[in-house]
């Protein structure tokens, strides 16, 4: 029998990615905080970004310089466009809102945005390269490659990807 009064807390339908870069923060934490602000139009189903301006630390201004990184998210649902980032223990992470079951999946789109977000993190705290990039450029021999190609990059994903991702 069910039970006639249940409990309102519990599992919830709520899913939300994480896209973490590896890197202990050492430095003034808040430097590493970013939150995308909106600027819409019109309401409820119909509502548009018009502009977005990143608000945070040090990494905001760098992120608010990319131009193209600002256009692509202006691009995107305003549920979407919300982009938080802060450092955590072992990284700094960067993700979007909760959604349900039904509303949850990540664009090819909206993996490029945290993609170019994670590189100028990168850059902002000095990494380079991943493990995975320098022990694929050791392997490549100087025969196979022609002198103007470059070996191809692959970046080190840990975890499953969402249904539909190819």
């Amino acid at each position: 029998m069910q039970d006639p009064n249940p409990l309102p807390w519990g599992a919830q339908d709520r899913f939300q990615a994480h896209f973490i870069v590896r890197n202990k923060v050492t430095e003034n934490p808040l430097d590493y905080t970013a939150r995308t602000i909106l600027s819409t139009t019109g309401h409820f189903g119909s509502k548009k970004v018009t502009s977005i301006k990143w608000n945070g630390g040090k990494i905001a201004d760098v992120l608010n310089s990319d131009t193209s990184l600002c256009e692509m998210i202006t691009n995107q649902t305003p549920n979407d466009a919300i982009i938080s980032v802060e450092p955590t223990n072992e990284g700094i992470r960067i993700y979007g809102k909760w959604k349900n079951s039904f509303e949850f999946g990540i664009s090819k789109e909206l993996f490029q945005i945290y993609d170019t977000v994670a590189q100028h993190l990168k850059k902002f705290t000095g990494l380079t390269s991943s493990s995975v990039d320098s022990k694929q450029e050791s392997e490549i021999k100087p025969d196979d490659v022609k002198e103007k190609e470059k070996p191809i990059k692959v970046s080190k994903i840990r975890g499953a990807m969402p249904k539909g991702w190819n």
